[in-house]
């Protein structure tokens, strides 16, 4: 009976109107709805629907294109994005910091010597993770992904007491240029800044980075990194370019 009343009291109230709003949008194809605002309103209204308009004219262009083209201009447009935000990044965060194993605290990586590969992997250029055998790594078989190679795990290998090793995982073995790197995770490691004792966690590196600065991996760091001279580096390169030559063929 309620509902009933509650209709017919609806019914009654509109039959003493002259005009009616009702509120919503229409769903049937070829439709109309009419909105009744302000101009302020009416011109959001009108800007929502170019956007949407533009949106879908980019999506059916999208989607003629070649996902591999469409994946290359991806790659460069983000490129482009880390250099043209590099010189404030620079200036505004470039605290001194290093990274910490949190489980063993007897591996360390100073953030001088932590580069970026493509804005998305983060390498140390320090090869003292592996002279010292700072580092262990179990590898598998090559996954191809961004233009490089995933090719294994990393642990660390630090002492945690006598005969024991510390075993916790930091991140991953990639292969970039033919050159393998530790691409090591941000909330494996504990950051210390300063004077700090306690260990900050950061759960990813775009966090991280609100805070500090990484720069791009170079030529220099890569020579410095495989300790070769700027001959050898030369013919490494010229080597890669062979073998890229002969795959493509």
């Amino acid at each position: 009976m309620k509902n009933e009343r509650e209709v017919l009291e609806v019914y009654l109230v509109l039959l003493s109107c002259k005009l009616f709003i009702k509120t919503g949008r229409s769903r049937k194809f070829g439709g109309i709805s009419v909105l009744l605002a302000k101009e302020k309103v009416c011109q959001k209204e009108r800007e929502n629907q170019e956007r949407a308009r533009l949106m879908e004219m980019a999506i059916e262009e999208i989607s003629t294109r070649d996902p591999g083209v469409l994946q290359e201009i991806i790659r460069i447009h983000q490129l482009k994005q880390n250099i043209a935000t590099a010189g404030t990044q620079r200036s505004s965060n470039n605290e001194p910091f290093k990274l910490i194993c949190p489980m063993c605290r007897t591996v360390e990586i100073q953030g001088s010597d932590v580069r970026n590969i493509m804005g998305k992997y983060f390498v140390p250029v320090d090869r003292a993770l592996f002279d010292g055998l700072k580092i262990k790594c179990k590898t598998h078989a090559p996954e191809p992904m961004d233009g490089l190679e995933f090719v294994g795990e990393i642990f660390c290998n630090g002492d945690t007491e006598p005969g024991k090793k510390c075993g916790h995982k930091l991140g991953i073995m990639i292969k970039y240029g033919s050159v393998p790197y530790l691409s090591i995770k941000a909330d494996k490691f504990g950051f210390l800044f300063g004077n700090m004792t306690i260990p900050k966690i950061f759960k990813r590196w775009k966090q991280a980075q609100e805070k500090l600065y990484i720069a791009e991996l170079t030529k220099d760091d890569i020579k410095r990194y495989i300790q070769l001279t700027d001959e050898d580096f030369a013919g490494l390169h010229e080597s890669d370019e062979e073998t890229s030559s002969s795959d493509d063929e």
